[in-house]
């Protein structure tokens, strides 16, 4: 949905990088289950620390890689140039094994039949690192067929080989699974780094759209890029323009409509960030009314429709409002209904009465 790329460096978690190092150096345990939040990194740093390895494996031993992850906190950067590298950059190495969701295919869960390759591809001879690795990403798109299917093969893995596991809801993970992995869990990243992150990537039109992107992303860098580059901020602002000019029927322009309520190929995506804009702002329409004072992170516009807003709405009716929304929208996503319907209902409800 909204992966950090893997051409921009990892940010934060630092002591997490070094935890997963020293347990693989260890040769303790041969899987690892990486969990967080769909945006923070885990794709991003796996395959960099996929690659790191298998170029240190074509050439070096176990023992070396140890004193690497002691004496370098960035050690997975340090990725030396070879062979490996080169058949890695190009998505041909022989020792890695990389299953994912085939977008192609619009596929809903991750075949058996590819979870079975993974079974065959470890029993094959080394080709040019001392290492093999595999990374599903991620485990939560496989059936329980498929599921068991890995078990088996995490319970008796071949020697000298690494299976990371990414998943962005680790809690629903199956526990025979989760007991056999070394288990990590990226975090958002604290203020200061993501501060350079944003910094360093996003580049804003004003400090509202800054202020804005802060706001919504909850300091994950891949939905931070993603909102930045559909231009979510534009269309944000749009938004509340059309809201507080809309009397007696909702009335929003075609090219919102377009972008939030029609179906295509972002529509998972900006219906999410839809709802996180939504509860930003009630957020602080409601702190407004409890506190007679805005948020210091309201932008200017904001500011004009929570005045729009409180004339309309008591404090009970606007709680009642989101309430009824959130309710409805998570029944919409367990019973797979139109997502756009519920939040259309409730921009009305919410300017209209």
């Amino acid at each position: 949905m909204h992966n950090l790329p893997l051409d921009i460096d990892f940010y934060g978690n630092k002591d997490l990088i070094k935890n997963i190092g020293l347990c693989i150096s260890s040769n303790s345990i041969n899987s690892f289950l990486i969990g967080g939040d769909i945006g923070l990194g885990k794709l991003n740093l796996i395959m960099k620390l996929s690659k790191f390895l298998l170029c240190h494996y074509e050439n070096f031993k176990n023992s070396d890689l140890k004193e690497i992850i002691f004496n370098d906190d960035n050690f997975f950067k340090k990725i030396k140039s070879n062979k490996s590298s080169y058949l890695f950059d190009n998505n041909v190495h022989p020792d890695f094994f990389y299953l994912s969701l085939n977008k192609k295919l619009d596929e809903k869960i991750i075949p058996i039949d590819n979870v079975r390759k993974l079974n065959i591809f470890f029993h094959k001879t080394f080709s040019v690192s001392k290492i093999k690795i595999a990374v599903i990403n991620s485990i939560d798109n496989l059936s329980i067929n498929s599921l068991n299917s890995l078990l088996k093969i995490i319970e008796e893995p071949p020697e000298n080989s690494l299976i990371f596991l990414i998943s962005h809801k680790p809690m629903n993970i199956l526990k025979t699974i989760t007991s056999r992995c070394s288990v990590f869990n990226l975090k958002p990243l604290d203020k200061e780094t993501f501060d350079i992150f944003l910094l360093n990537h996003i580049k804003s039109s004003s400090e509202d759209e800054l202020l804005f992107i802060k706001d919504i992303s909850n300091r994950s860098p891949g939905l931070a890029l993603k909102i930045n580059d559909k231009e979510i901020f534009k269309s944000y602002l749009n938004l509340l323009d059309d809201l507080m000019c809309s009397n007696k029927y909702l009335n929003i322009r075609n090219s919102l409509m377009k972008l939030y309520f029609i179906k295509n190929n972002d529509e998972v995506f900006l219906l999410f960030v839809l709802r996180l804009m939504i509860v930003n702002l009630i957020k602080k329409v409601v702190f407004y009314q409890f506190e007679n004072n805005f948020l210091k992170s309201t932008l200017t516009k904001e500011q004009d429709f929570i005045n729009f807003i409180v004339k309309k709405n008591s404090k009970l009716n606007l709680l009642k409002l989101y309430s009824k929304f959130d309710k409805d929208m998570n029944s919409a996503l367990l019973l797979n209904v139109n997502k756009s319907d519920v939040t259309m209902n409730f921009l009305k409800d919410l300017c209209l009465t």
